[in-house]
């Protein structure tokens, strides 16, 4: 997928293999909208056009677009009573923005947040409703529906179930608050300079500044030039120095899988442990400690046991076919003769 490749390289923010999940589940989504408008418009509808993002922040917002036209559960109508594709794609994106920002309002870094603060901030949003509050709750509903937050401490808390996400989507929730109003950004932003420490709310400030990068330089909005001067100040922006915050945090993300009780989120904990070993040198050798560890750990099932032996197994044996692939290409090339 190089269009996928390109959002990759395209941003300054050092993303993640998320993205490219993300990307993946946008292209099928796309797929079937366009199967639906075929058969309902005819095969002259279509042209080459498509609608996939160019950009992460684009790239978030039609990942919630693929979720929900994805959800099949026709118990679970959608909230309000929307039925047209559009409205009900709006109200998505602001009834979730609003539920990330919520998640990160404190320390400006993803954690739980008070169910019936979350309920509240909604219900103001769908002061329009003849019951606002009960909308609100149907709106979290829909929500835990599409697998995008999850319940915790017996209900009363809720977070966004991928921090990335809620991280970006806070971010969109603060660039269309504030759009063009200069004095508004920089109390906020001065906020979180006075109140927290940078290195550990750098994910959001990394969202913030790519959502302001890619929709606030004229399309659709032009942002003053020392907001955007702000977040690079406070981002530090260096490629190099966002490669290691990712890894190290994609690290701790699958750490915490291993710990979970369902198996499949163990297996995409091993995943991403070699994954993390193929891409990063500095944390191969904790990667490979970690797998060990799953291997000859025999309280573990034995199918994570098998799949973290294959993880190792690659490590090990990948970095040693390719060199005997390179000494057989050598051994192939006859020296000329003098």
């Amino acid at each position: 997928m190089p269009q996928a490749a390109e959002t990759q390289t395209d941003h300054q923010t050092g993303t993640t293999i998320l993205l490219v999940k993300l990307y993946a589940d946008q292209m099928l989504a796309e797929k079937q909208k366009r199967e639906q408008l075929r058969a309902q418009l005819g095969e002259h509808y279509f042209t080459t056009q498509q609608n996939l993002a160019d950009n992460v922040p684009d790239l978030m917002l039609n990942y919630l677009d693929a979720l929900r036209l994805n959800n099949r559960d026709e118990a679970q109508a959608f909230p309000g009573g929307l039925t047209q594709p559009e409205e009900q794609a709006q109200k998505l994106h602001k009834i979730v923005q609003l539920v990330a920002w919520k998640c990160l309002e404190k320390h400006y870094t993803p954690e739980p947040a008070s169910q019936e603060g979350v309920v509240q901030a909604l219900a103001k949003l769908e002061c329009q409703a003849e019951q606002p509050e009960a909308l609100a709750r149907q709106d979290l509903a829909y929500l835990k529906d599409l697998t995008l937050i999850q319940f915790q401490r017996g209900d009363r808390t809720l977070r966004l179930s991928l921090d990335p996400l809620a991280e970006y989507l806070a971010a969109l929730y603060k660039f269309w608050q504030y759009q063009e109003h200069e004095t508004a950004w920089m109390e906020f932003l001065a906020a979180i300079q006075q109140t927290v420490n940078l290195s550990g709310v750098w994910g959001f400030l990394l969202a913030l500044y790519d959502c302001c990068d890619k929709k606030g330089r004229g399309k659709p909005l032009q942002l003053p030039e020392t907001v955007l001067s702000k977040l690079v100040e406070l981002t530090q922006l260096d490629q190099a120095k966002i490669d290691t915050y990712y890894r190290q945090r994609r690290m701790r993300l699958a750490l915490e899988d291993l710990k979970e009780r369902d198996l499949i989120y163990q297996s995409r904990g091993v995943v991403d442990l070699e994954t993390i070993a193929r891409q990063g040198l500095l944390l191969k050798p904790s990667a490979q400690r970690c797998l060990t560890e799953v291997l000859k750990d025999k309280q573990r099932e034995g199918q994570l046991r098998q799949e973290a032996a294959a993880a190792l197994g690659n490590l090990i044996w990948a970095p040693l076919k390719g060199r005997k692939a390179e000494i057989g290409m050598l051994r192939s090339i006859q020296t000329p003769e003098a």
